[in-house]
């Protein structure tokens, strides 16, 4: 008698594929801004209280009186001129002289004076705006393959035959 055993081995296949991963990011935002402090003096009331005049009014007022004192010159002159033409009147050129050298008359006023000026204050300051980062990470899992054969195992007897012919 025979015994025979064949096996055939298992199989046992993996087939893995590796995750992905993808990863994106935004980074954070950090934004500041300055505003520079501003500091502003008016002393434009405190001028026109103490008859300071700026370089425009100045000009004008110096050109309006230029006009009024050339006006009143002439008008002067021309009075003069007359009173010299009526001689017989007795006027003459030392009355005429007289009447030009004699004092004028000033004037004093006395008024209160604002507060030398007027200061403005905007003292700045700085602004900031803070966005945060982020970050974003997907992931892409495939699964394993798995491929399972089961193994075989045969066992043959063989058994002689007996033949007894007789005859």
């Amino acid at each position: 008698m025979a015994l025979s055993i064949h096996s055939q081995p298992g199989r046992l296949d993996m087939q893995r594929t590796p995750p992905q991963l993808q990863m994106e990011r935004t980074p954070p935002e950090l934004r500041i801004a300055r505003h520079a402090p501003q500091v502003s003096m008016d002393f434009s009331e405190y001028r026109r209280a103490v008859g300071v005049r700026s370089p425009v009014d100045f000009a004008q007022n110096n050109a309006a009186e230029g006009r009024a004192t050339v006006v009143e010159g002439i008008g002067r002159i021309a009075a003069e001129g007359d009173q010299l033409m009526r001689i017989e009147e007795g006027v003459g050129f030392a009355d005429i002289a007289q009447t030009r050298s004699e004092p004028q008359e000033a004037e004093l006023t006395l008024a209160p004076v604002p507060v030398p000026r007027r200061t403005t204050v905007d003292p700045g300051g700085v602004t900031m705006s803070f966005t945060p980062g982020d970050v974003r990470i997907s992931a892409q899992l495939a699964p394993v393959r798995i491929n399972y054969q089961p193994g075989k195992v045969t066992v043959d007897t063989e058994v002689p035959s007996r033949m007894n012919v007789q005859a």
